[in-house]
């Protein structure tokens, strides 16, 4: 909502004040929101099986540096569920879906994405390279 200035009740010839408003403040908050939402990481992910199957993904993966071993943590993901709920995957298929991730640090060049879970079946692609965008597609065999 926008509002205007009060009247003036200086004399015509005195220039009136600007307005103050807290404008500069809400953009810099909106553009730290945009910077960082721009930094996150994109992993468009292709499921393929032959027998029919289930799959699912864990908040304990990660995209993890090769260099220094700094994780980015899941954020969220699309058209996968998260545990401990499945997704059935048709028999000779292929599933599509996506997993967004906090950034990774500015120097890093190589990474992996590694679901840590309990139980054998976690996703695990090694070597990815950082490029920048910042958005990659990636097949899980």
């Amino acid at each position: 909502m926008t509002t205007l200035p009060e009247a003036s009740t200086a004399s015509p010839e005195a220039p009136a004040a600007p307005p103050k408003t807290k404008t500069v403040t809400r953009s810099k908050a909106k553009t730290k929101t945009l910077e960082e939402t721009e930094r996150q990481v994109t992993v468009h992910c292709r499921y393929q099986t032959i027998p029919p199957s289930w799959i699912r993904i864990w908040k304990t993966t990660y995209l993890i540096d090769q260099a220094t071993g700094h994780r980015s943590p899941l954020l969220t993901q699309v058209g996968i569920t998260l545990y401990p709920h499945l997704t059935p995957v048709k028999a000779r298929s292929e599933t599509f879906f996506t997993l967004v991730f906090a950034p990774l640090p500015s120097d890093c060049k190589v990474f992996d994405l590694i679901e840590e879970i309990p139980e054998p079946g976690g996703f695990k692609i090694y070597g990815i390279r950082r490029n920048k965008s910042d958005v990659y597609r990636v097949d899980i065999v």
